[in-house]
């Protein structure tokens, strides 16, 4: 249900974005001619070593053991074939700090254009 509640949000969005549809006086549409197009994908981020727990205070000596759940990065691009593309990122993470967000957008800038 989560899955959709995103996609119908980020359509929503896009369709924002790139103009409501409307019609003239005549009664002929004022939509343009989009070709919407959506693309998903999720990767698991779980980390290979034991690192050091987070949202415990201040506590920074207690590691991980296991992994009872799988942590995903989940992309949502959408693009209407008009030049309006949008790209939704979530990842199941606390926390994330500037530097990581800077080089993950300059990455997706560089192969992206």
């Amino acid at each position: 249900m989560k899955k959709l509640f995103v996609l119908l949000s980020a359509v929503l969005m896009l369709l924002l974005i790139s103009g409501c549809a409307g019609t003239q006086d005549n009664g002929e549409s004022t939509a343009p001619d989009v070709n919407l197009q959506v693309g998903y994908c999720r990767v698991n981020i779980n980390p290979s070593q034991s690192l050091p727990l987070d949202g415990y205070g201040n506590v920074t000596t207690r590691y991980f053991t296991e992994i009872g759940d799988d942590i995903t990065a989940t992309a949502i691009a959408i693009s209407d074939g008009l030049g309006n593309d949008v790209l939704l990122i979530s990842t199941d993470l606390i926390r994330s700090n500037i530097s990581i967000n800077t080089a993950i957008q300059e990455q997706i800038t560089k192969e992206t254009g």
